[in-house]
This record gives C-alpha cells, structure tokens and sequence, in this order.
C-alpha cells in the first residue's frame, strides 16, 4: 500500500459559555499521521485572554504553547513541527473570557494516510 499526502486545514469556533473554554479538533484516524505546522488564534471580544494549545489523546493533555494575553481582534499565530499519531488532536483551551466571546482558531499542516 502507498502513502497519500493530503493538505490539512482545520477551522474552530467556540462561543463561550462561562470564563473557560474548550474547543478539540478532529481525531487523527487509525492507519494516518497528522503533521501540523501552523495554528493561529483570534479571541473576538475580549482583551487580555490566554490559550493554552496541547496535544489531547483523551484522556492527556501535553501542552504546545501558551498564548499569553490575546487583544480583541488580532490573530496570533505559532508554527509548531509535530506529529499527531493515532488518537491524538489539537486542543485549545481559553481563561479569562467572557460568556458570549467569538473564539477562532485556525490549523493548518499536512495528512499523511495509507492508501487501501
């Protein structure tokens, strides 16, 4: 069986409930490999937030990077080398929010698959 490369681009969208939120990208699938290489974040009402990006396989958080101190309506971004294995996903995590915040988040990098 031969491997398939394909483009990953990813789109989240959270509105908060509370001054906490949560938001899991999809779940890399038995037989694949996902690589990422960009994540960028917008919180879209609140100044001052923070993000906490990790790597969650259901039941562990291994944390990527820590967005300090997002302003309202600005993107920032992290380019990050790493492999997502079976069972693994992005996930984000934002404080110090408001109930009713826009929250993007936008990931890009590659899907690697056996064909078959």
């Amino acid at each position: 069986m031969a491997n398939k490369i394909a483009v990953w681009r990813e789109r989240l969208r959270l509105v908060a409930t509370a001054t906490t939120g949560i938001v899991d990208g999809e779940i890399v699938l038995p037989t694949q490999r996902w690589y990422l290489q960009n994540v960028a974040v917008k919180n879209d009402t609140t100044a001052n937030s923070d993000c906490i990006l990790s790597v969650y396989d259901g039941s562990y958080s291994h944390v990527l990077y820590y967005f300090e101190n997002l302003g309202s309506n600005v993107w920032s971004n992290v380019k990050i080398s790493l492999w997502l294995m079976e069972m693994e996903r992005i996930r984000l995590e934002w404080s110090s929010i408001i109930s009713g915040d826009i929250l993007d988040v936008h990931i890009s990098g590659q899907k690697r698959f056996k064909e078959g």
